[in-house]
């Protein structure tokens, strides 16, 4: 073989192995942007979404309501107002209140679905879009054992996951982990791997339902606050 030819097959070898590299971060990036709604399962009754203050605040901040609120007493009211809910349900200055004003801001999307295996029982798919950073995912632990009254919480390794489970005292599970980006939550019966199938593509997500794909293609302006029912 010829120099000239070497040097053919050198820069045919580099270009193969470029093209593969550069196929291969594609698909990566197109795994990690996994929306909060391919989290959910197709077969959901219930999805509520709120698209979070952040999403909304460039609008907000141009509109007639930003200017009656932040010119009025008014947002002084409904700081006050939230204030108290929060001490009404108990939840202080902490980790869990930090969580809720994060929620709050960044948003969260859930659903109701139902298993079927041996009676109905509902399954509570709740995602919370970013929140895979460890601070946040920290209060979500200190929320979920307030919520279970379990401080136990059981580390399970399944399908390339770390699940983070605890056992409420009625018989369900509180599962979370870190799914790409987001932190999905579920709370089902202990027998219920639906949530799980659903994100390793082993079930279908709520975007192949055809209902809810003619309630999104329905357009417009993305609202803060969404509701879908399919009962």
């Amino acid at each position: 073989m010829s120099l000239k030819q070497k040097r053919r097959w050198d820069c045919a070898i580099i270009a193969v192995v470029l093209a593969t590299v550069g196929v291969l971060a594609w698909a990566h990036v197109q795994k990690a942007n996994v929306t909060p709604e391919e989290l959910l399962p197709a077969d959901s009754v219930l999805v509520v979404r709120w698209s979070g203050l952040d999403s909304q605040r460039e609008a907000y901040s141009q509109s007639e309501l930003h200017d009656v609120i932040e010119g009025s007493s008014l947002g002084k009211f409904i700081a006050h107002v939230s204030e108290t809910v929060f001490q009404a349900a108990g939840v202080g200055d902490g980790p869990v209140r930090e969580f809720w004003d994060e929620v709050f801001r960044h948003g969260v999307v859930g659903s109701l679905a139902f298993a079927a295996d041996p009676q109905p029982t509902p399954i509570i798919t709740i995602v919370f879009p970013r929140a895979g950073e460890k601070r946040r995912a920290e209060n979500l632990i200190h929320l979920v054992r307030g919520l279970a009254e379990n401080p136990e919480v059981k580390i399970v390794e399944q399908d390339g996951r770390t699940l983070n489970v605890i056992a409420s005292r009625g018989g369900e599970q509180f599962v979370w982990w870190a799914e790409r980006e987001h932190v999905v939550l579920t709370m089902a019966s202990a027998n219920s791997e639906l949530p799980l199938a659903v994100a390793t593509g082993r079930k279908p997500n709520i975007r192949s339902n055809a209902a809810f794909k003619e309630f999104q293609s329905q357009g417009g302006a993305s609202p803060i606050l969404q509701i879908w029912g399919d009962l």
